[in-house]
């Protein structure tokens, strides 16, 4: 009997010990799972984060581009500049003249492409290029005042 008794024991503690071995790996592989769930959702969340950033910056909203400037100049009042002075003061080039004053500004740098592109897009918004190849802003304040997100110039 006591033969029985031990072997019957025996069959019962390592059938304990199975399912303590079974609930200790279902507890490991759903603390697995909480991990991957979790690494999971980090990934979903910063993929969403990436996208609205990126968004954003496709699509920045400028305040300052609302008004245009041109209005603070009547067009028709200073036709007549002589040609050192044409284009150097707010409103006061034609469309088509930004082309080559922006040709002129940019013929320095070594960056040419985006300092046209620039040039052109506030010459468009100022109707005015500083003089010069560099500096100068002051004599068109739409040209210099026009700031980028992070508050850099905008135009060069």
């Amino acid at each position: 009997f006591s033969f029985v008794l031990s072997q019957f024991h025996g069959l019962y503690t390592s059938s304990l010990a199975c399912k303590r071995n079974h609930l200790l790996e279902l507890q490991y592989n759903h603390s697995g799972s909480l991990q991957m769930a979790t690494k999971l959702n980090l990934i979903v969340f910063s993929i969403v984060m990436l996208h609205h950033l990126i968004s954003v910056q496709m699509h920045p909203i400028h305040t300052d581009t609302k008004s245009p400037a041109p209005q603070s100049h009547p067009p028709q009042s200073q036709p007549h500049h002589n040609s050192s002075q044409n284009g150097t003061t707010e409103g006061s080039l034609q469309l088509q003249e930004c082309g080559p004053r922006c040709g002129h500004r940019c013929s320095n740098t070594q960056y040419k492409k985006p300092c046209l592109f620039f040039c052109n897009k506030c010459c468009t918004k100022c109707l005015c290029v500083p003089p010069g190849t560099y500096g100068n802003k002051q004599v068109c304040p739409c040209y210099n005042n026009w700031k980028t997100k992070l508050g850099g110039p905008k135009c060069p």
